[in-house]
This record gives structure tokens, C-alpha cells and sequence, in this order.
């Protein structure tokens, strides 16, 4: 292999015209080539071209939020008058310091929309889910869990988010209370 090289730089060497017309010819080539290359946001074409794959293809192409970042706040006291507090701190910090790269914020869903994301999530549920989670489900519906998760269902309910957490209390864990 190195003979094969070695020959190429003895070649041009002797003959530094055809060297240097070689080297322009071989980078107005790659420039050309380079110049071809087309970028596509497309993100679905590194998925495998499968039954299982388009579904879960026609799942991510009808969601609107895909183009979108998510930041959910959450915390282990359950103190949502101050996660509401500094989701409005992080809201406005994000429109002052980032707003010219940004379309715009939404710190605030009324519950129309918040209904259409968890019917969407609730109706495509096996496609989000995996063997492991399935596993996991059993741990959810014993007697101790359920109970804990209605104690802090009531307080979520008494607290300023009750209209949203009403909505995915019944709607999406109907299956705790059939379980009792």
C-alpha cells in the first residue's frame, strides 16, 4: 500500500503542471459535489421503514407540539402556589433574555388544550409505552398505592391548578378507582 503512494508522489514530482491541474480539477469536483448536498429537517427518515415504525411515524407527524420545548416543573412537597411562582419567574427570564430567538411562550394552557394533549397521549398510549412499563403497572394498582395516590389527588384538587388536575385525575386514572 505505501509502495502505491510512494509511486503517486514520485509521478507528480517530476511533473508539478499536471500536479497542480489534478489538484484543481479534484477540488472544482468536490465543490461541485458539495454544493449538491441538500439538508432535510426531516427526522422520521432515520426510522427504520417498518409497519410497527409508521405508526409511530404518523403519531409524531400530527403532533404539534413537536417542534416545541417542554419544561415541566415539579416538586417532592407538592407546593404548586410556588411552582406556579417561579414557572412565572422562568416565563419571564426566558422572554427577556432569549426573545429575539424565540417565536414566542406559552406559560399558560387553558384546559381545552391541555384535554387535547392527554386525549392524544391517552389514545396513543401503547406507542409511548414499553415492556419494562408494563411491569410497573402492577406496583401501581395495590391497595397502599391507590390509597396514597387518592390523598394526594384530594390535595392536588384543592390547589389553584384544580381545573386541569380534575381533568387528568378523571379522565386518566379512571382505572384506580374500578380497581377499589
Amino acid at each position: 500500500m505505501e509502495t502505491f503512494f510512494l509511486e503517486i508522489y514520485r509521478f507528480f514530482q517530476k511533473r508539478k503542471k499536471l500536479m497542480f491541474a489534478t489538484l484543481a480539477i479534484l477540488l472544482v469536483a468536490m465543490g461541485f459535489f458539495a454544493s449538491r448536498i441538500s439538508f432535510q429537517e426531516d427526522i422520521m427518515r432515520f426510522i427504520p421503514n417498518t409497519t410497527e415504525s409508521k405508526n409511530i411515524c404518523a403519531v409524531f407527524q400530527n403532533l404539534k407540539v413537536k417542534d416545541k420545548i417542554v419544561v415541566l416543573l415539579s416538586s417532592k412537597e407538592r407546593d404548586t402556589d410556588r411552582l406556579i411562582n417561579i414557572g412565572e419567574q422562568l416565563t419571564s427570564e426566558i422572554e427577556d433574555k432569549a426573545g429575539s430567538h424565540i417565536a414566542g411562550t406559552i406559560s399558560k394552557i387553558d384546559s381545552e388544550k391541555m384535554s387535547e394533549v392527554c386525549n392524544h397521549i391517552y389514545n396513543n398510549i401503547p406507542i409511548f409505552l414499553d415492556s419494562t412499563d408494563y411491569t410497573t403497572f402492577d406496583s401501581l394498582t395495590s391497595r397502599e398505592n391507590i390509597s396514597q395516590k387518592l390523598k394526594i389527588y384530594y390535595e392536588q384538587l384543592n390547589s389553584p391548578a384544580k381545573t386541569i388536575d380534575r381533568l387528568f385525575i378523571y379522565d386518566y386514572n379512571i382505572f384506580v378507582l374500578l380497581s377499589l
